[in-house]
C-alpha cells in the first residue's frame, strides 16, 4: 500500500492505493477521516499495476507526496550522524585529560 498526502492552505487530503492481483483499490479523503474507497478490476495483474502507476503519476503532478518512506530514511541518517559526533567528542576529551 502506498499513501500520499496533500496539505495546501486549508486542504489536508490523503490518497492510498493498493494493488492485489488484478484489482486496484483507492481510498481518499481528509486526513483524520476513514475516507471513501473504490475498487476496479482489470484483465490482468500487469494491467492493474500499469493503471496504478498512471494514477500515482497524476496525484504527484497535483502535488501529493508519498508519506512513510522519506521519513524513515531521514531518521536513520540522523541517528548515524549523532552517534559519530558522540564518539568523536569522547575521544577528544580523553586525549586532553592526561
Amino acid at each position: 500500500m502506498a499513501r500520499y498526502e496533500l496539505s495546501e492552505g486549508r486542504s489536508n487530503k490523503f490518497w492510498e492505493i493498493v494493488v492485489k492481483g488484478a484489482s486496484l483499490t483507492t481510498t481518499y479523503g481528509r486526513i483524520g477521516a476513514s475516507g471513501q474507497s473504490t475498487t476496479k478490476s482489470f484483465p490482468s495483474a500487469a494491467a492493474a499495476k500499469a493503471a496504478a502507476q498512471t494514477l500515482i503519476a497524476q496525484k504527484q503532478a497535483k502535488g501529493y507526496a508519498e508519506v512513510g518512506k522519506t521519513a524513515a530514511k531521514k531518521t536513520t541518517a540522523a541517528k548515524k550522524t549523532t552517534a559519530a559526533k558522540k564518539t568523536t567528542a569522547a575521544k577528544t576529551t580523553a586525549a586532553k585529560t592526561p
